[in-house]
């Protein structure tokens, strides 16, 4: 709503300012980052400039809360071929749920399609038809789905040492061996491009995930393992 020679002004002011900042998610896990940024450079490709920008490049998440759609049908059609209500009910679920994490750029709106999918991929691998591709296949997007989003680790770790051997064992028995394999197959496949982003981590910051930097930009004090639980939250009164 100013006149337009305020707004250069003001735009003036802030550029230094802004430009000398840390990004300090440039050491942040990196695979929701990197697909935004590509998706950006398309846009640009294709022409869009300035706000026309910003709007297509908030699209992506449209997109990707549609494959998740996609990938719910496609699970409950390989598990409840049969069951029309669970056919129609997830899908229609995953389509309505009232999630406003899918209306902001941020790498959470890739969680729920890649830990889909290396759920999908790691029970069919479980099964008799499976192999070591798909074990591979759900261990990469495991890893992927950790590098959008570093609280999925606890899920990969669950679903690997977890989840997959029991569905391996309820589906295959007493074959030890097999279990064995594929469940450390998946892990090999999970843990690779995990190591790989912490390598590079230890490489340009010295320390592994990479969260140290943006701790002290937002003014956070990092506590030791033995200090946790002096929180009061954690303390028996």
């Amino acid at each position: 709503k100013r006149a337009a020679d305020e707004r250069a002004a003001l735009l003036a002011g802030n550029r230094g300012p802004l430009g000398s900042n840390l990004n300090s998610y440039s050491i942040q896990s990196p695979v929701y980052y990197s697909l935004a940024a590509a998706w950006m450079r398309a846009g640009e490709a294709a022409g869009w400039r300035g706000g026309r920008l910003v709007y297509w490049t908030r699209m992506l998440n449209a997109l990707l809360a549609a494959l998740t759609v996609l990938a719910g049908a496609l699970a409950v059609r390989a598990f409840f071929p049969a069951d029309p209500a669970i056919l129609f009910g997830v899908p229609l679920i995953l389509a309505v749920l009232p999630q406003d994490t899918f209306y902001a750029l941020n790498p959470d709106v890739l969680s729920p399609l890649l830990a889909g999918l290396a759920f999908l991929f790691a029970v069919q691998s479980a099964g008799r038809g499976g192999g070591p591709a798909l074990s591979a296949l759900a261990g990469v997007l495991l890893g992927l789905a950790v590098l959008s989003k570093y609280p999925n680790a606890f899920l990969a770790a669950g679903l690997v040492v977890l989840g997959v051997p029991y569905a391996l064992w309820k589906s295959r028995g007493n074959e030890t061996a097999s279990v064995l394999r594929i469940s450390g197959v998946m892990a090999l496949a999970c843990a690779l491009p995990v190591g790989l982003w912490i390598l590079r981590n230890h490489l340009c910051s010295g320390e592994l995930s990479g969260t140290v930097e943006i701790t002290r930009l937002m003014g956070w004090t990092p506590r030791s393992l033995s200090g946790i639980p002096e929180h009061p939250l954690i303390t028996p009164a």
